[in-house]
Formats: C-alpha cells, structure tokens, sequence
C-alpha cells in the first residue's frame, strides 16, 4: 500500500496522511495536529517533522520525532528538539542523524550532536540576499558530501556529515540557489534557483564540479512576478515548479541537455512543492496560497489529466 504525507503549514495544520485506493485517489486516513509544520522526512518507521516557530523564548524552530505505526499513521516519539535557528525549512535524515537547515538564520545544524555551521555573506538582491539564507540539504549520491543552498549568496557549500567545509560550487550572481536533484547516475546535479527563474546543470564530481549550463524555467513572453521552486528527476525527466507561473515544467533530459517537453497548470496559486508516487503514476502538487493540493494522472506519457483536488490549509510538502 503507498502511503502519501503533507504538511498543511497552519497554526490549525498538521501531517495529512493518505493513502492511494483502488481506483487510483488518496484517500485520508489520519491527521497529525502540529503547529505549522514546515518540511517532512521519514527514515523506515520513523517520521521527522520542522516546526517553524514552537519555542516561545528562543523562537528557534524545532524538530518532532515521531514513529510510523503498522498502519502508517504518525505517532508521538521521543520528542522536540531546537533547530538552533529561525525558520527551519529542510532536513535530511541518514540512519537517525538528522540535518537541517534554518532558512533566516543562514546556518545548518546536525541532531543529536548540536554541530552547527553558519554562512555568511549576500548576493546582488536588495531584499533577497541581503544575507545569507540556507534553504536546502541533502547528500551526494555516494553519502561523501552533504550538499547545502545558500540562496542569499549564490552557493552550494559542500561539508563532510560532521558539518566540516569543504568547498562550494559558485551559481550565477542573483540566481538564488534553492533545491537539488541529481540525475538517477549520479553524473549530473540539478540546481533550482528560485530568484532567477532557472536551472543550473552541473558535471557532478564532488568538489571537481563544473557548471555547465543554466537554462530558463519560464516561457520567453511570461510577464509578472516568479519564483522557482521545487526540483525533482525522474529517470530521464526533470520536473520544476514556478510559483507565479503556476505550473509544473517538464525538461527531457538527453545526456547534459534539457529540452523543453510541457508545462502541467498546477491548479492553483503558488505551487510550493510537489512529488511524484514511486510507480510513476500520480504527481501531487501543494499549491501554497489557494490551499489546495491538486493530483494529476499520467495519461500517455504525460501528467496533464486533473484526477482530484484537496482542501488543505496552506499545504508545503509531499512525501511518500
């Protein structure tokens, strides 16, 4: 059975978790009160949430733990812990050590251990990149590097798992570095970046890395105000969300070249993230400000068939 979890990022949201009935529709099982969770993380039975703001003194956000039960539903676990910085907005989770990154306060930190690494720096935005702003973490494919976006200095910071530095991939000035994805060999790092409205490829070899190509996520007569999203591969496409455009691109991916295929209408307003089911058949997008997650089936090769929609408060994240 595929089990989906969001997070509806409200002071009255929490983890909605479905799962995928036999007529192809998620269907709600369970909703986990939590006050405006940020971004999701499960490793086997465990659940990671980043709350935004639960300690009242610190105001630092803070990480639940929590335990899957044998019906799929999270369950209370050992407890909350400070993110040690404001506005945490990523994780990554590698067997029970937790990373995570405090957007507002340019820094990553490692729990348990408190091992905490903070950026410096700006970039050319006046309002965006006035600092440093770290929005997202992950590993390399061979668990080496952990792979850190700072989009207020337009940089990816490459540490060893204890959060020592050991070099950083430069993206274009203003680009905006938000999220990875690497290509399903390894060979290729994708890099969303929000400001510009674009894609950085990168030959990916650790700190050898070389950028490559920076391609554009936006029709050429958009008009308006843009951002650029999520960023996810899937065999030989890669699919990017535009909060503005209000949809979800999709590039062909022929070696280090990406091709424009289509463009999916997210069905609603600021499509925040979204996540395609492991069999490759519903992508679920988390359209932020419309509160409204909306499900596409793939019909002939392509999602462009709307198969349901959910009313969520302010829904951030999908996993599975």
């Amino acid at each position: 059975m595929q089990h989906v979890y969001i997070a509806a990022c409200h002071e009255a949201g929490g983890i909605y978790h479905y799962t995928i009935d036999e007529s192809g529709l998620l269907a709600e099982q369970s909703v986990t009160k939590l006050p405006a969770p940020m971004y999701l993380a499960r490793e086997g039975d465990r659940m990671y949430a980043l709350l935004k703001q639960p300690f009242s003194a610190t105001k630092h956000s803070g990480l639940l733990t929590m335990y899957i039960d044998p019906s799929g539903n999270p369950v209370p676990g050992d407890g909350l812990y400070a993110t040690r910085g404001l506005c945490a907005c990523h994780l990554v989770v590698r067997n029970g050590i937790t990373h995570v990154v405090n957007y507002l306060s340019g820094n990553v930190t490692r729990l348990p251990g408190g091992q905490l690494a903070t950026h410096e720096g700006h970039g050319p935005h006046p309002t965006r990149q006035e600092c440093a702003h770290t929005h997202y973490v992950g590993y390399s494919p061979d668990g080496k590097y952990l792979l850190v976006t700072d989009l207020g200095i337009d940089a990816i910071v490459l540490y060893t798992p204890d959060l020592r530095e050991c070099g950083r991939l430069s993206l274009p000035a203003g680009a905006g570095p938000r999220h990875l994805a690497f290509s399903p060999d390894g060979k290729l790092l994708y890099c969303a970046n929000e400001l510009s409205c674009s894609v950085s490829i990168f030959a990916y070899d650790g700190l050898s890395s070389r950028l490559l190509e920076t391609v554009p996520t936006l029709p050429p007569d958009f008009e308006g105000k843009n951002t650029t999203a999520a960023i996810r591969v899937l065999g030989d496409e890669l699919f990017v969300s535009d909060r503005g455009l209000d949809a979800i691109t999709v590039f062909r991916r022929e070696g280090s070249t990406l091709t424009l295929s289509y463009r999916i209408p997210s069905g609603g307003a600021s499509p925040r993230d979204f996540n395609v089911t492991p069999d490759g058949k519903l992508l679920i997008c988390t359209n932020e400000f419309s509160d409204l997650v909306t499900v596409f089936a793939r019909e002939n090769g392509k999602f462009e068939r709307l198969v349901q929609t959910i009313s969520l408060p302010g829904p951030l994240c999908v996993i599975f």
